[in-house]
């Protein structure tokens, strides 16, 4: 599986992240799937892993999606797009 893409996807609702999961489970052989429930989960993930690319929630409590996504490009200036 080397040379797959990491995408991680973002949202405060299980409910959501398990649906996901299921419809995506088909292409586990092409993605490395990973998930967080929270902006926080999402940012201490990826300093273990390198992401390709987010999809995230933008109504989250703690912290929004926009703020997310910030946070990262800020952190990652070359790669952000």
């Amino acid at each position: 599986m080397t040379g797959n893409k990491h995408i991680l996807f973002v949202d405060d609702t299980e409910h959501v992240i398990s649906g996901i999961k299921r419809q995506l489970r088909p292409y586990r052989g092409q993605w490395h799937l990973h998930f967080a429930t929270c902006g926080k989960q999402a940012l201490e993930l990826m300093q273990r892993q390198p992401i390709d690319l987010i999809v995230c929630d933008m109504m989250m409590p703690e912290m929004r999606g926009d703020e997310l996504l910030a946070k990262v490009a800020a952190a990652t200036p070359a790669q952000s797009v």
